[in-house]
């Protein structure tokens, strides 16, 4: 306007009478003259839409770029939070030293190991993998782990009571849109027996002290795809020989492609475990890192890779576990000013001594995870020295001699149909009364028995979430389970004892049902008042379960000391 060249284009706002303003970019083009007077022409393009859609871009990547900043952040979390959930890597249980090395293929993996050591004598391997990996699989990796954190603090140590209490919890949190497979291992440091089942998992190696390969074989369908299911067919046991060396993997180590899409395959690891350069645990994890990146040509590999190697080198006495110098005795008096004991005790060794009553403590008793409780003026530990008692973490295989002495008199009774309970009852009854037994003692330790017994053919067959298989009342023949009542006698003690095979009772339920009875009175239909009334009718209880195979309940009572009802009779809970 003013004569001047304008740039090419120029944007400017123009202003509308109605009060609307556009984005208007002008171009201008110089047309000759007659008169040599250049002409300027502008033109204008409304292009408000387009700086309209340019700015919502730009809103749009910078939400984006925000919202990738806060994943990254997030991702970075998970991932540390990961890696703090692993043990380390330096493996030292009972009887076996090891290494384990894992690295994922993305920022947070799907692969998971952990290890325990239950009561200085088993030790628990595991290795899993779920399907795929990054946040979904993390997460559920997560809950994997806290499921293994309540088994360790239950002190399971049956590979099939693992797999299917780990299952039930993939299947509620992948909903059947994730799975994952799982090796699990089980030494006996003491005797060198070796339990392993696997979820759809690789089947570990086992490389005996002479240099014989052997890859344990174990099958069953992966955790997460069906509740509920049991894994005991996919159990087997076998010896881990001194000095022998076991290798759990994840799939992906064989897995791996090179360049040219070869697989790194089985053979490569086999070659690889039988090395005969005797390298260490670590050694042969670090080996096994530098053989895949060579195959691969690659620092980053397709999927998560995970391997232990575990070396068996030396067996666990049993001596010590039957001195009573090992425990932890808590007096009452200590307790009940609030003197709790350590969580990071072994509930095996935690004893809690009383004098006189201590019903009202219950509910604090099973909230600290108490197995352990023996009066020290109880007429019944005069006649049992307290040092049977003590001990009785040590399975000697027939708790009564343990108990009464090897010259208590005994009489046992199998059961082969629920039917049998009745007459059998009947028969004790009259056993105890012949054998100078008072009419209300015999009526007693008949309510026991009947409760006992109860136990054995509707509370104790119980499925893997726990629920009943029998409704109670029902009558059964008891073909492929084994129901054995016994009952003895040594001096003025008197001893019940119930066998069944199901060992299905946790302490956290027994301990439970003692504090819900205590506090709402035992209420007919309720289950576990059955528990309460065995505990609150005898002078001591005691309750030894081998998750899945078989509970024993005896009860005893010192005829010096008779009361109908006590309040403070000692209480036992051992799982082996």
């Amino acid at each position: 306007m003013e004569g001047r060249l304008l740039e090419s284009e120029l944007e400017t706002h123009f202003l509308l009478r109605t009060g609307e303003s556009l984005a208007v970019v002008w171009h201008n083009t110089i047309l000759p003259a007659q008169d040599d007077q250049p002409l300027l022409l502008m033109t204008g393009i409304n292009i408000t839409e387009r700086k309209k859609a340019e700015n919502q871009l730009r809103h749009t990547l910078e939400e984006l770029e925000r919202l990738h900043h806060l994943q990254s952040e997030e991702i970075r979390i998970a991932a540390s939070l990961q890696q703090a959930m692993l043990p380390s890597p330096e493996i030292t249980l009972p009887g076996i030293v090891g290494h384990a090395i894992m690295q994922t293929s993305s920022t947070v993996g799907g692969d998971y190991y952990d290890y325990y050591a239950v009561n200085g004598r088993y030790s628990v391997i595991l290795l899993g993998d779920v399907t795929g990996h990054g946040v979904g699989a993390g997460s559920l990796v997560s809950a994997v782990k806290a499921s293994v954190s309540q088994l360790r603090g239950q002190g399971a140590h049956r590979p099939a009571e693992i797999l299917a209490a780990i299952n039930d919890i993939v299947s509620e949190v992948g909903h059947q849109a994730l799975f994952m497979t799982m090796a699990c291992l089980v030494l006996d440091a003491r005797e060198g027996k070796l339990q392993l089942a696997c979820a759809g998992h690789a089947s570990p190696y086992h490389l005996s002290p002479t240099g014989q390969l052997q890859a344990l074989e174990s099958f069953a369908q992966p955790l997460g795809q069906k509740k509920n299911h049991n894994y005991l067919n996919a159990e087997i046991e076998t010896e881990w020989e001194l000095g022998g060396r076991i290798v759990l993997f994840t799939d992906g180590i064989v897995e791996e492609e090179s360049p040219t899409g070869e697989m790194y395959g089985y053979e490569r690891l086999e070659r690889l475990i039988k090395t005969p350069d005797q390298a260490s645990a670590e050694e042969l994890c670090q080996q096994l890192l530098e053989s895949l990146l060579h195959h691969t040509h690659s620092p980053r590999f397709e999927d998560d890779i995970t391997m232990l190697v575990l070396d068996h080198h030396e067996r666990v006495s049993g001596t010590d576990n039957s001195n009573s110098e090992h425990l932890h005795l808590l007096p009452l008096s200590r307790f009940r000013r609030g003197d709790h004991p350590d969580p990071e005790i072994d509930r095996r060794w935690l004893v809690l001594q009383t004098e006189g009553p201590f019903k009202e403590f219950l509910p604090i008793i099973a909230q600290d995870d108490i197995r352990r409780v023996l009066p020290t003026d109880h007429g019944l530990y005069r006649e049992i020295p307290i040092d049977s008692f003590l001990t009785q973490h040590v399975d000697s295989g027939d708790e009564l001699t343990q108990l009464m002495g090897s010259s208590h008199w005994r009489q046992s009774y199998l059961l082969t149909h629920t039917d049998d309970k009745a007459f059998i009852l009947e028969e004790i009854e009259a056993l105890l009364r012949d054998r100078g037994c008072s009419e209300e003692c015999a009526q007693q330790i008949g309510i026991v028995a009947d409760e006992m017994l109860e136990n054995a053919f509707y509370a104790a067959p119980r499925d893997g979430r726990y629920r009943p298989l029998y409704e109670k009342g029902t009558s059964r023949p008891l073909q492929d389970e084994r129901v054995l009542l016994e009952v003895a006698q040594s001096g003025n003690t008197w001893g019940l004892m119930t066998t069944d095979d199901w060992g299905t009772l946790t302490s956290e339920r027994f301990l439970g049902n003692l504090s819900q009875a205590s506090q709402q009175g035992v209420i007919s239909g309720v289950g576990g008042a059955g528990l309460y009334m065995m505990w609150e009718l005898s002078h001591y209880l005691q309750i030894r379960v081998k998750p899945h195979q078989k509970t024993q309940l005896v009860a005893l009572w010192d005829m010096d000391s008779w009361t109908p009802v006590s309040e403070d009779s000692g209480f036992q809970y051992f799982e082996q």
